[in-house]
């Protein structure tokens, strides 16, 4: 499932959702969500937020979302679009400045969910930009380090496959059913664990390797609480317990 933001061509999109709300063709879903417990808007006796302080506040009123076909210039088939339109009201104290229209765009494949439930879903995966963050600042996948488009996407390809072996790293360690519920927990967190982090616990180990009696032997100079889920990893991908 992709999500787009602001698409390029919205006041197309526009002129689409009304001539397709007025005929009979797609679904326009409208919800409404439960209003989260307002907070105060004072901090150790001093106004923060509201009316007095006259911040711009942007405010979201209303949704509804809307489910059509689109079909890519270079693709031989249709595919679903979700567009998700948001009323927003920005304030300044007690005076409405303005209200406008924003809309998101999620295209998918799927086609038993309804376009609220796409919706919802897609907001369920705000992980994906936790992801984008990490192949940017983490891995470095998406710098540009030379002069032409084939090797820029070349070393970004092989900088997600560093991201990649890190995550299948995390799904490969085995869970024992005597500690099932403690090794599950650090496989999530392995798995959603930062890129720098990653290298520091799992691969920038001090070791000495030692050669002797037809046999490389690995001492690790040095401990951090991620060696037993290394060790696991390791017996995982030799299939065989060590000794």
């Amino acid at each position: 499932m992709l999500q787009i933001d602001r698409g390029a061509r919205i006041l197309q999109l526009r002129k689409v959702q009304y001539n397709l709300v007025q005929g009979n063709m797609p679904t326009v879903y409208h919800w409404s969500f439960s209003v989260r417990r307002e907070c105060s808007n004072t901090e150790n006796g001093i106004q923060i937020t509201g009316p007095g302080r006259k911040y711009p506040d942007c405010q979201d009123y209303s949704k509804c979302a809307l489910a059509l076909k689109y079909r890519p210039v270079a693709c031989n088939r249709d595919y679903r679009v979700i567009v998700l339109r948001k009323r927003l009201a920005t304030d300044k104290g007690q005076l409405r400045l303005f209200e406008e229209y924003r809309y998101f765009f999620f295209i998918t494949n799927d086609r038993e969910l309804t376009a609220q439930e796409v919706v919802l879903t897609a907001g369920q995966r705000c992980n994906q930009e936790n992801l984008v963050s990490q192949l940017k600042n983490g891995v470095h996948a998406l710098t540009t380090p030379v002069d032409n488009l084939v090797s820029n996407w070349a070393y970004m390809v092989m900088a997600s496959l560093a991201w990649s072996l890190k995550a299948w790293a995390a799904l490969l360690v085995p869970e024992t059913p005597r500690h099932a519920q403690k090794h599950r927990a650090e496989k999530k967190t392995l798995l959603g664990m930062e890129f720098r982090t990653f290298c520091a616990a799992m691969i920038q180990m001090p070791c000495q390797i030692v050669h002797g009696s037809r046999r490389l032997v690995y001492r690790l100079l040095s401990w951090n609480p991620w060696q037993g889920v290394f060790l696991r990893l390791v017996e995982r991908l030799n299939g065989a317990w060590l000794c």
